[in-house]
């Protein structure tokens, strides 16, 4: 019988700084037009603001977005670490650090008191470090 050798490809790239990487604009819409969010609406890691950009596009009244993020880029509160922000909120939506996701979601899930929701790569559910612990969610 022949061995079947498994090798592993590593995509060596430069990652950008802080783990700063925009999310597309679909992915918002999609999101709300598949969930229904009452009431106002906060981005932990807003960046440029795509998130509460798109709220606000799409005319929710109820919704007031807003943002801050660690490093201010052009949109929202600046210099606000979510990891050691109390709250309270009441709705959450965001597009985490990926390195920092897992942490950024035991988080949400402590201080928002209505929905989280979290756009990530589908890598992220598969990662072998969740995937060899029960879920904790």
């Amino acid at each position: 019988m022949t061995q079947i050798r498994r090798v592993r490809e590593v995509a060596d790239y430069q990652r950008n700084a802080d783990d700063f990487y925009i999310e597309p604009a679909w992915c918002t819409e999609r999101l709300l037009a598949a969930c229904l969010f009452a009431g106002p609406i906060w981005d932990p890691c807003c960046g440029t603001g795509t998130i509460p950009k798109m709220i606000a596009a799409r005319g929710m009244p109820d919704n007031a977005a807003g943002g801050s993020d660690l490093v201010y880029r052009g949109y929202g509160e600046g210099g606000r670490d979510f990891l050691t922000d109390p709250g309270p909120y009441y709705n959450l939506i965001f597009n985490p650090p990926f390195a920092l996701a897992e942490r950024f979601i035991q988080h949400a899930l402590d201080v928002a008191s209505c929905r989280v929701a979290v756009l990530v790569r589908i890598a992220f559910l598969v990662s072998q470090g969740r995937r060899a612990r029960p879920d904790d969610y």
